[in-house]
């Protein structure tokens, strides 16, 4: 009897899918009666637009289960990470193009079609998995190699142009979830030790940079580091918003519909 590959297993789809579900239907309760603390927009305005996303996201998720995963590995060898990674890059390029870039608070992150905009990052996370994937399954040993096919260095070339752009934006949150993502993949595909722990701090000191050379982010993590400070209370605004509701309402909230503005 020929064996499936994990993968293809259908014995934890339904609690794979039950268990995203109930994550969805929380996080729309949640958003409907916070929607209601807000007098400048229609109750349902923040429901409503979620909606309109978790629809988009069911429909793509419905398309891509129907594909195996053999199906993926084909594509990829005959050049469809390319496309991925081509059109990731053109994504994450049109932030600064008008009309679809949109600077949001000195930030270009978003890109608008229509009346919807998204962040070009979140589609960078998807893509850096597959390709990273299929990139060291060519040569599962090239990855303790520096210059090899399948090599450390080819994977991180790869990463560090999503990374950068990303960055560019800026937009370091996003990139140090590339970064992360480029580690743990390295990590899994059987990478030297000592190449992971010098990327690693290589990603601490080029933080550390990023925080010093920037008055706005230093401000930042002084303030998480004195939380308590009266001086830091404008930073702190959301943590204190969330102790805010945990003094007011507890484990279990204030209500449905009841949520303090």
């Amino acid at each position: 009897m020929r064996n499936s590959h994990p993968s293809e297993s259908t014995k934890y789809g339904p609690w794979l899918v039950m268990g995203v579900s109930l994550f969805i239907a929380f996080g729309q309760i949640v958003l409907t009666s916070a929607g209601m603390a807000d007098s400048e927009a229609p109750t349902y305005h923040y429901a409503m637009r979620q909606l309109i996303w978790v629809g988009m996201g069911l429909i793509v998720c419905w398309f891509f289960a129907q594909i195996p995963t053999t199906q993926l590995e084909r594509w990829w060898r005959m050049g469809g990470w390319i496309l991925a990674y081509l059109v990731t890059i053109a994504s994450l390029v049109l932030v600064w193009i008008p009309p679809f870039g949109r600077e949001i608070n000195g930030a270009s992150r978003w890109v608008r079609f229509g009346g919807l905009q998204f962040q070009p990052s979140e589609i960078a996370k998807l893509t850096l998995v597959y390709v990273l994937s299929g990139w060291v399954s060519l040569n599962p040993s090239g990855v303790r190699t520096l210059f090899a096919k399948s090599g450390f260095f080819w994977a991180l070339a790869l990463s560090g142009v999503l990374i950068g752009l990303v960055g560019l934006q800026p937009d370091f949150g996003a990139a140090i979830v590339l970064g992360c993502i480029t580690l743990t993949s390295l990590m899994i595909a059987g990478a030297r030790l000592p190449w992971l722990i010098g990327l690693c701090l290589a990603g601490v000191l080029a933080v550390a940079a990023l925080v010093a050379e920037d008055n706005v982010r230093a401000r930042r993590v002084q303030a998480f580091l004195n939380f308590w400070d009266s001086k830091y209370e404008v930073v702190n605004v959301q943590q204190h918003v969330s102790l805010k509701a945990m003094a007011l309402g507890g484990v279990d909230g204030v209500g449905l519909g009841e949520s303090a503005g």
